[in-house]
């Protein structure tokens, strides 16, 4: 498959994703105004469909449309997290896959309050194992991507709010089902769209074959 029409398709998932943020998931605690929502849950689908320039352009389009209805450096900031997400599925190489989280735990011990709650990233270690894993199924993959994701965006979270021992406390307590909600969504996500994608090609073709065959007018 070329490289352009690996694109096409990586970004039309990933804007396909972005008109399913209108549906919400959960809030996001320490915000009265952001919650989580299907763009979050399903954007790093994306990386099932290329490899990383594929996720580098698809994000880079994706965050200047969105720009155009708000601040790019602010979706820039909010579309990090599924960028890494999405980059983790989409990349071959284990090193990058385990950088990311290697370097989320070293950033969050190095934060004065994120050395009071270590216990914090032991939800980044199954991303390391799995980086290294040689065959994965389906849902641990998916399950590396979106803790890599929740890696990513608590860094950007503890280091431009002002956050509380007690704050990731509370969040240790829920963060697993939300996670494994997001990795079902994802892995569900992926399998559909893998089955669907044949069945639709023999459709169109099926149509093309029967214009061809039985034109209008004839």
């Amino acid at each position: 498959m070329s490289f352009l029409k690996k694109s096409y398709r990586t970004i039309a998932c990933a804007l396909i994703t972005q008109l399913l943020g209108t549906f919400s998931i959960s809030p996001i605690l320490g915000t009265n105004f952001l919650s989580f929502n299907l763009t979050h849950a399903l954007t790093p689908l994306t990386g099932f469909f290329g490899n990383g320039i594929h996720i580098v352009v698809a994000y880079m389009v994706h965050t200047a449309i969105t720009g155009l209805y708000g601040s790019i450096g602010f979706n820039l900031f909010n579309h990090m997290p599924t960028f890494c997400g999405a980059l983790f599925l989409a990349t071959d190489s284990r090193f990058l896959k385990a950088s990311i989280s290697t370097l989320c735990i070293v950033m969050f011990l190095l934060h004065p309050i994120g050395r009071e709650c270590a216990f914090y990233t032991l939800y980044w270690i199954p991303p390391l194992i799995i980086s290294f894993l040689p065959r994965s199924p389906l849902f641990i993959q998916a399950l590396g991507s979106t803790l890599t994701t929740h890696a990513v965006g608590s860094i950007l979270w503890i280091y431009s709010h002002n956050t509380t021992v007690a704050f990731w406390q509370t969040l240790m307590c829920c963060v697993w089902i939300e996670r494994l909600l997001f990795a079902l969504v994802l892995a569900g996500s992926s399998y559909a769209l893998h089955i669907s994608i044949p069945f639709l090609k023999k459709i169109v073709s099926s149509k093309q074959l029967r214009s061809k065959l039985c034109p209008t007018g004839s």
